[in-house]
Parts: C-alpha cells; structure tokens; sequence
C-alpha cells in the first residue's frame, strides 16, 4: 500500500500541472496525511462493487492524480471521478441512486449502475475544478477532527478520496449541513457545485 501522505497547499503550488491557460490542477501531497480508517470499509465495497481500481493500490505517473467523491444516501449511491492523465482531464458521474423502476428491474437481475463521461469542454472541466479547489476539496480535514458528530439515523455520507503518485489520502462528512463550522460549509458548497455543474447536466 502506498505510503500515507497529507496535502498541503505550499507543495501543492510548487507541483502544479497547468490545463489550458491559466489552471493549477496537480496534487502533491506531503508527509503527514491520515486516512479516514471509518471510510474504509464503504470504499472497499464501493470498489468491489462496481468493479473499479482501489485508489491506494493504483499506479500514477508524475503530475498524474484521481479524486473522487462519493455520496451514500437512502435510495443508494453516487460518485463523481476527476481523473487527469497525460495533461488532460475527465470527469465521469457514476450513477447508482435507485428510483421505483431500477428496484424493480433489479429484483430480477437486471440491474446495473451507470458510469458517464461527463461531456464537458475543457473550459467548463478547467471551471469545475476551478470551483472544486476554491473550496479547499484536497486540503479538507476529516470531519473526526474538527466536528462533534452528532447520532444520526438518516443522512447523507460524502466520502472524498485524492490520489497520485506521492501517496494517498480520504476524508469524509456526514450531514454537514448540520454544521457550522467553515469546512462543513466548504463541504456543503462541493457538493453544491457537483449538483449544479455535473448532476444537473446530465
């Protein structure tokens, strides 16, 4: 497993891989990361489930990295995959929110998630990760770490894995729209930006 390692936004300044223009989009990541042991065990089934690689184990080349976000809420899960390889990035929406007719169909096997490229011109992918970075989503603390969770039985459950070949590192929110906190909100406007520049699109 790769060596554990935290962001930081000195050396992600220093590190930065430019897309189009003006757009910083590299991670680097620095030598004191924790992981969000909680996370583990819903990432573990979300990449057994759905049949993609496990971040912590993948292979990047230099300036290479992959981010994604997953949202687990009552009717199932989503995931949003910022994946940039060879100066070039992509965004796919992996859709696994079941309605009425996908819990009937799935009751007799024939029911399967879908995995989008999101058809976005690389201005529109450059502002989305634009937006995303604004609002600190490599560099967020787990919500362990600064938040009294309270018990809940209901909710949603955003988890946000950053990857690239200095090392790996996740973190999660659940409800931080219960919080007032600034990285609560922080979390609360990237998910904002996913409904409204990626969802909502589709």
């Amino acid at each position: 497993m790769k060596r554990l390692l935290k962001l930081s936004i000195f050396s992600l300044i220093i590190q930065v891989v430019s897309i189009g223009q003006t757009q910083n989009t590299d991670t680097n990541l620095t030598d004191s990361t924790y992981e969000c042991l909680s996370c583990q065990k819903s990432i573990k089934k979300y990449t057994i489930e759905y049949g993609i690689e496990d971040l912590q184990t993948k292979v990047f080349k230099n300036g290479d990295f992959e981010v994604r976000i997953w949202s687990s809420v009552s009717n199932g899960t989503a995931a949003v995959l910022i994946k940039k390889e060879n100066d070039s990035m992509r965004i796919y929406y992996l859709d696994d929110l079941l309605n009425t007719y996908d819990r009937i169909i799935d009751l007799i096997g024939l029911y399967s998630p879908n995995i989008v490229l999101i058809d976005s011109s690389s201005t529109n992918t450059k502002r989305i990760w634009t937006e995303l970075m604004e609002n600190d989503i490599l560099n967020l603390p787990d919500e362990e770490n600064i938040i009294d969770s309270y018990m809940v039985l209901d909710g949603s459950v955003y988890i946000v894995e950053i990857c690239n070949n200095m090392g790996y590192r996740c973190y999660h929110y659940t409800n931080p729209d219960l919080y007032e906190v600034e990285e609560a909100k922080k979390m609360m406007k990237i998910i904002e930006i996913i409904n409204n520049e990626i969802i909502s699109k589709l």
